[in-house]
């Protein structure tokens, strides 16, 4: 059963609609009739379909859903590379404007996260075991993270006990030698 050609919902173009339900003549036009939210200040184009938990967008596709910046970057970008992420230079995740999007690894996302002061340790004021996460007892890995340092001098202490009590029940020292005779 065919149905009438129609004029697409965004673009006005017209075509041959597979279901009585599809108004737009491509997955471009559907994706940018819900894009046209400019912010100003920063010149986002700002996602007005559906928001994930995380506050990203998320548009329908043929296999499910996928990130509305994702699909920004496949249809305005060319594609997104194997292996990279696509990220907000903006820091808007409802953003969908492909000048603010960038590919990346997941590491050098990370490390965005915290130069931007964005990643969730950075809020942190206490370690989960109720240490304060400030001056002396605050330790910065080289990579950028935070850690408690009474609590990564306890697991050093309690790995060395650990590999002792190993030692002592085969009865070799790390040496070799026997502790037993």
């Amino acid at each position: 059963m065919g149905y009438k050609p129609v004029s697409c919902r965004w673009c006005g173009s017209t075509f041959q609609r597979d279901t009585p339900s599809v108004n737009h003549c491509s997955f471009r036009c559907r994706f940018t009739e819900r894009v046209w939210a400019i912010r100003k200040p920063l010149g986002c184009w700002e996602w007005t379909g559906g928001v994930n938990k995380d506050g990203y967008g998320q548009v329908g596709d043929s296999g499910g859903t996928i990130g509305a910046h994702r699909a920004s970057a496949e249809l305005f970008k060319g594609g997104i590379p194997t292996g990279k992420l696509v990220m907000h230079i903006c820091d808007n995740r409802r953003c969908v404007n492909p000048d603010h999007l960038s590919f990346g690894s997941s590491r050098i996302n990370s490390q965005d996260m915290v130069v931007k002061g964005r990643h969730g340790n950075q809020k942190k004021t206490v370690c989960k075991r109720g240490h304060a996460l400030t001056g002396e007892n605050l330790y910065v890995e080289p990579a950028g993270g935070r850690r408690c340092r009474t609590c990564k001098n306890l697991e050093r202490i309690s790995a060395t006990s650990h590999r002792r009590y190993l030692w002592t029940s085969i009865g070799k020292a790390p040496s070799g030698r026997s502790h037993l005779g």
